[in-house]
């Protein structure tokens, strides 16, 4: 149990959760967020399997007996479902049917693995397989940066339909909820990552990587959209200014591509022209239907008319 700086009464249960069973180890540090709580558990943990529970989650009663099951063929982790709560309703489970994955199956990997690969807490990891600890540096996507920096070409997976771990959704502070500096560059960090280490794992024909790179497109506009709906005009310009330059993702040219309307009519309608004109930028200028596009903007953002 990791009590990563707590303020309350939560580093004295721990002390005492750990008097009721030998195995229970407690650290106390300094507050590190989410990341670093984890490096350090994984740091000391003596186990020969992983699984993370965070503070608000719960696991259904028998899910450590369920996922050790399948760990007959030996797999780099265990993937199973969410059962995902709001305000005492169970609002939906996504699962990943049943499934082993092994030897770069695409197919596979993309039906049963990818929707539900970057949380790790749905997942039982073996210990050996993680080489590569939580990114402390970021602020947002750590958790999936972590699952596609591990994932190698000879990675074994084992996936289940059961849903074993409870989510809930009332955090009203959530980092998913707020938008704080950073969050944009780590958003493209870890959209790159997942593109790079997808077409390296995987023999994937054009179509299918148009499709890797467009959903990684899909990640990185919504980030922006969020950027510029959440921040001050000028706060949101700098970010973008300072975030788009560190794109890698949206260098390579797509076959086909589409443009969201969203943020883009956003910016419009509040005369944030500026913003458009950055917003569209990402969009990179071989796509032709852009190209009037950005030159009626460019003269918005310059004239304001």
């Amino acid at each position: 149990m990791v009590d990563d700086g707590s303020t309350d009464e939560t580093p004295d249960l721990c002390e005492h959760i750990a008097t009721t069973d030998n195995r229970i180890r407690v650290i106390h540090k300094q507050n590190g967020r989410q990341a670093s709580a984890r490096n350090a558990g994984l740091k000391v943990c003596k186990g020969e399997y992983i699984l993370f529970l965070d503070s608000d989650d719960e696991l259904q009663p028998n899910c450590c007996e369920i996922v050790t099951k399948q760990i007959t063929v030996s797999p780099d982790f265990v993937l199973f479902g969410f059962n995902v709560y709001k305000n005492g309703r169970l609002l939906r489970t996504p699962n990943p049917g049943n499934a082993i994955y092994q030897n770069g199956n695409w197919e596979i990997f993309k039906k049963h693995f990818k929707y539900l690969m970057p949380s790790p807490c749905n997942k039982l990891y073996k210990k050996s397989y993680i080489k590569v600890l939580f990114d402390e540096s970021c602020v947002y996507g750590e958790d999936s940066i972590f699952n596609y920096a591990n994932l190698t070409e000879g990675t074994v997976l084992v996936a289940i339909e059961k849903c074993l771990y409870n989510v809930y959704l009332d955090k009203e502070d959530s980092v998913n909820k707020t938008f704080k500096e950073g969050k944009l560059r780590d958003i493209i960090k870890g959209a790159n990552i997942r593109v790079n280490k997808l077409t390296n794992i995987f023999d994937i024909k054009n179509k299918a990587l148009d499709e890797i790179r467009i959903e990684a497109l899909d990640g990185i506009l919504e980030g922006v959209y969020t950027c510029c709906n959440a921040l001050p005009q000028k706060t949101a310009i700098k970010e973008l200014e300072i975030n788009l330059n560190n794109d890698r993702v949206l260098e390579r040219k797509l076959t086909s591509t589409r443009l969201h309307l969203r943020p883009l009519n956003f910016f419009c309608q509040n005369k944030h022209f500026k913003t458009a004109y950055i917003y569209c930028r990402i969009l990179g200028w071989t796509i032709p239907k852009a190209r009037n596009l950005r030159n009626i903007l460019h003269k918005w953002a310059h004239t304001g008319h």
